[in-house]
C-alpha cells in the first residue's frame, strides 16, 4: 500500500492531487501505457500508441523524470506491468510489450521488451515510432513530423509572441503543437489533448486550445523583454524563485544574444529542476564540448547532448559544481538571481 504523505512531502500542494490521480489511474483495468508527459514528443507518442492499439483497453498514463525518482512512488511504477512505456527510461522491472526511446542518457540501458526501438540518433521517439507503423493515418502521421522540430529545437522562425489562427507553414504548427503541451499542466489535461490529438489531429489545437497558446505567448512576450535586462556571457546561470516567468524564453533569448551554454534553476518547494541547453550557433566539436547530457547525468538526470536537465533536493554546493563545470570547459559562468 502505497503511503501518499511519504513520497509527496516534498511536492508543492497542487500536485499532490495530480499524483493521486496518476495512482487511481494505475489502478484502473486495462493495458497500462506510460509516456513523457512534459514536451511535445512524449505526448505524439501517446498518441501514437494509441492509435496503434486502438483494438485495447489503454489506461494512458503521463509521467514526468520526478514521479519515477520519487521516493516509494518509483519503486511501485516500477513494479507495475506496462504494455508501452515511450519516451521515458525503461524503468520498469516487468517486460512490457513495446519500449520506444530516443534519449542519448539511456544508451546501455536494459530494454525489456518484446518489441525494443531505440535510437539515439533519431530526431524524437514520434518519428521512430511513425517509422515503425507506418499505416498510420495522415494526420498522426503529420503530428509525428513536427515533434522532429519541437524535439530538436528545430526551428527557423522566432519563437511566436502572439496567436497566429492561420498556421499556414510547418514551422507555425510546430510552434503551436509545442505551445499547446506546454500550456496543459494537469495529466488529466495532458489525456484529453492526447484524446483529441488522437481523433482530430493537429486541427484539434485551432478548434480548442488557441486561449492556452495566446496566454502561454503573452508570458513568452513578457520574458523576452525581461531577457533584454540580463547579463550576457558565454555560460548563464539563471536562478528563478517561481514560475511567474517563461525560463526558456528568457535562457533562449540570451543563447541567440551569445551565450554559448545557458542553465535554468526553478525551486518547486524543496525540489529544483535544473535545465540544460546549448546555443544553437555551436558546431558539432563545441556541442561535444560541452556535452550536456553528461553533465546533467551528475545530478541524476539526463537527455541530449544540447538539452538536458535533472532534478535535486538542494542547491547547496550544486550551483558551484555547474561553475566549476563551466569554468573547466573555458567558459566565464555568469549566476543571476530572476525573481
Amino acid at each position: 500500500m502505497i503511503d501518499f504523505d511519504s513520497y509527496t512531502e516534498t511536492l508543492p500542494i497542487e500536485k499532490i492531487e495530480d499524483y493521486k490521480y496518476l495512482y487511481n489511474l494505475t489502478k484502473q483495468e486495462g493495458d497500462r501505457v506510460a509516456y513523457h508527459r512534459a514536451d511535445a514528443d512524449g505526448i505524439i507518442s501517446a498518441v501514437i500508441v494509441k492509435t496503434v492499439y486502438s483494438d485495447r483497453n489503454l489506461v494512458m498514463i503521463p509521467l514526468g523524470y520526478e514521479a519515477l525518482e520519487l521516493n516509494g512512488f518509483g519503486k511501485y511504477l516500477s513494479n507495475l506491468t506496462w504494455l508501452a512505456i515511450v519516451d521515458l527510461p525503461p524503468f520498469a522491472h516487468t517486460t512490457t510489450t513495446l519500449f520506444c526511446d530516443h534519449h542519448q542518457s539511456n544508451e546501455g540501458a536494459n530494454f525489456d521488451a518484446q518489441l525494443s526501438i531505440f535510437d539515439p540518433k533519431a530526431p524524437s521517439a514520434a518519428i521512430l515510432l511513425a517509422n515503425k507503423f507506418p499505416n498510420i493515418p495522415g494526420i498522426i502521421k503529420e503530428l509525428a513530423e513536427l515533434t522532429e522540430i519541437t524535439d530538436t529545437a528545430g526551428y527557423t522562425i522566432p519563437a511566436p509572441l502572439e496567436i497566429n489562427e492561420s498556421y499556414s507553414t510547418k514551422q507555425e504548427r510546430a510552434w503551436a503543437l509545442n505551445d499547446v503541451c506546454k500550456t496543459q499542466e494537469t495529466s488529466a489535461n495532458i489525456n484529453k489533448l492526447v484524446e483529441k490529438l488522437s481523433s482530430e489531429g493537429f486541427e484539434a489545437i485551432p478548434r480548442y486550445y488557441n486561449d492556452a497558446i495566446s496566454r502561454h505567448r503573452l508570458k513568452r512576450k513578457n520574458s523576452v523583454e525581461l531577457a533584454k535586462k540580463l547579463k550576457i556571457s558565454d555560460m548563464v546561470i539563471l536562478n528563478f524563485s517561481d514560475d511567474t516567468f517563461n525560463r526558456f524564453a528568457i535562457l533562449h533569448e540570451l543563447l541567440n544574444r551569445g551565450a554559448k551554454v545557458g542553465v535554468v534553476i526553478l525551486a518547486e518547494k524543496s525540489i529544483f529542476v535544473l535545465g540544460f541547453r546549448h546555443s544553437k550557433s555551436l558546431s558539432k566539436e563545441e556541442q561535444i564540448k560541452y556535452r550536456l547530457d553528461t553533465l546533467a547525468k551528475e545530478f541524476g538526470g539526463g537527455g541530449h547532448i544540447s538539452a538536458s536537465g535533472a532534478r535535486v533536493t538542494s542547491l547547496e554546493g550544486n550551483i558551484q559544481k555547474i561553475v566549476s563545470w563551466g569554468k573547466s570547459k573555458g567558459l566565464k559562468p555568469v549566476v543571476q538571481e530572476v525573481l
